[in-house]
């Protein structure tokens, strides 16, 4: 009867960077996964790089001021510099 709005209406929707729609994964209660800051996709603590999308998920420092850059970030937030990592 609905066609399915009710349903979907349940399902967390974002928006990549790329501008695509993607589900959110669901992460389960007390489980140390959560979302790459990149693509979304459920990652352990552990992963130094995202198995799906190549993002780091480790901070690191600026090559070219030094600060620390989080991951997920194209930019330095002090400096303006490319992220390289």
């Amino acid at each position: 009867m609905c066609g399915g709005h009710f349903v979907r209406s349940l399902i967390p929707l974002a928006v990549s960077q790329a501008g695509q729609v993607m589900p959110i994964p669901v992460v389960k209660a007390g489980s140390s996964q959560q979302p790459c800051p990149a693509c979304g996709t459920a990652i352990t603590p552990e992963f130094a790089w995202c198995p799906k999308c190549g993002a780091s998920l480790r901070v690191h420092p600026c090559a070219y001021c030094g600060q620390t850059i989080s991951p997920g970030d194209k930019l330095c937030k002090f400096c303006g510099a490319p992220s390289n990592k």
